[in-house]
């Protein structure tokens, strides 16, 4: 940081001062958490502030969920479905900074469907994989959840894809989908 302008007195003010660096450009509070919506039941869950500052003082609020514990803090657990509300202050004397929301969904009743698929093939285009499938007993299924892998362990959605009744399905790699 260097003072850009000469002073005979001591003083300065902040636009004295030129940075390599944008001053008082802080990113704002962006609400997340590792799942969104449950299926069955509800277990506690954690929602944090995905970019915190460790200067910054985050506050949680909901008015039709259920924090667990304290809620001054980057990270909170919640054990109910709602709306939850992140402000962030760069001090406790400053005014709000930002705010943001996530919202948590449950389905007590939410299944997953035998739709009995009866052709599955998968063949490339180039750099794309074309996944075509036809199954039966899908009136029930809203729609078709593709997900891939690096381990075998933990996958994550690619796509989700519509159903449609009565018809083969085609997804071509990176094609969003319901």
């Amino acid at each position: 940081m260097i003072k850009s302008r000469a002073s005979t007195s001591f003083t300065a003010a902040l636009k004295d001062f030129i940075a390599p660096f944008k001053m008082f450009e802080y990113p704002k509070a962006q609400a997340s958490a590792f799942l969104k919506y449950f299926c069955g039941t509800m277990p506690a869950t954690t929602i944090k502030v995905s970019n915190p500052i460790a200067t910054s003082i985050y506050t949680w609020t909901t008015s039709n969920g259920n924090i667990v514990g304290s809620t001054t803090d980057s990270v909170v657990n919640v054990n109910a479905p709602g709306t939850y509300y992140v402000t962030q202050k760069m001090n406790s004397l400053c005014p709000r900074w930002a705010l943001d929301s996530i919202t948590i969904l449950f389905d007590p009743v939410c299944t997953v469907l035998d739709v009995n698929i009866e052709e599955f093939n998968v063949s490339s285009f180039g750099k794309e994989a074309i996944l075509k499938w036809q199954c039966n007993n899908n009136e029930l299924a809203a729609n078709f959840v593709i997900e891939y892998s690096s381990d075998n362990r933990v996958f994550t959605p690619l796509a989700t894809l519509a159903s449609v009744r009565l018809m083969p399905r085609n997804l071509r790699h990176r094609r969003a989908c319901r």
